[in-house]
């Protein structure tokens, strides 16, 4: 079996005191934010691994990953990750963080369409200011969107297909130049536009109801 050996690696007193009879197979959870890692090849030997946290490191190489196929929550954010290739056999990951890294390609989101249960991405967290170079992209949320058509969450926004077009509207507005005043108010004309849309559909299947209704009542009395 293979034992633990880069002790310095991991991040909670709890795990740094275990010895050399640790037995990697066995971790289910781990946490190594923020500790200056560029190597984790030892964590393919973790093959139970469900939740792992490798937020702010030095990691561009991602290889180690690729088998760790039970992983359900993987937090990359913030390190040197530029492809996605060695995620793409994660078929359990359900949940995968990755702002703060140097993605560039659209092309890179195409290695994820395999996983049917990922329901959650983070590429762009404005909270934090981390993003990717990707998201500077015409249309970015919207392609995310189409590639990853299992998505329920893209960049901390639920998505639906009214969500999906009012952001379509930010980041084209953004990517012209416009100031914050003039893309409020292109997503507040389009938002009426929707309300409009609403009541007309509102009114129509009031009238169906009504039809309805109106037809039942005179079966009744027959």
């Amino acid at each position: 079996k293979q034992k633990l050996q880069i002790v310095m690696s991991l991040r909670s007193d709890e795990l740094r005191i275990l010895s050399g009879d640790f037995d990697l197979e066995l971790v289910k959870e781990v946490d190594l934010s923020s500790q200056k890692l560029s190597d984790i090849s030892s964590l393919s030997f973790c093959s139970s691994l469900t939740i792992l946290n490798l937020s702010s490191n030095c990691i561009s190489d991602i290889s180690p990953l690729s088998k760790l196929n039970l992983l359900k929550i993987l937090v990359l954010n913030s390190n040197c990750i530029s492809g996605l290739a060695h995620l793409s056999q994660l078929y359990q990951l359900n949940s995968l963080e990755l702002a703060g890294n140097v993605l560039s390609s659209m092309d890179e989101f195409i290695h994820l369409g395999s996983l049917v249960n990922l329901k959650q991405l983070l590429m762009n967290d404005t909270r934090n200011q981390l993003s990717n170079p990707v998201c500077k992209q015409t249309d970015y949320f919207q392609q995310v969107v189409e590639i990853l058509p299992t998505l329920f969450n893209l960049d901390r926004i639920q998505i639906n297909d009214r969500t999906s077009h009012f952001c379509q509207i930010f980041f084209q507005s953004e990517d012209m130049g416009k100031s914050r005043d003039e893309i409020c108010v292109n997503i507040d004309t389009e938002m009426r536009k929707h309300e409009q849309d609403f009541d007309l559909e509102r009114k129509e299947l009031e009238k169906c109801l009504d039809s309805k209704f109106e037809e039942i009542k005179s079966k009744l009395k027959l």
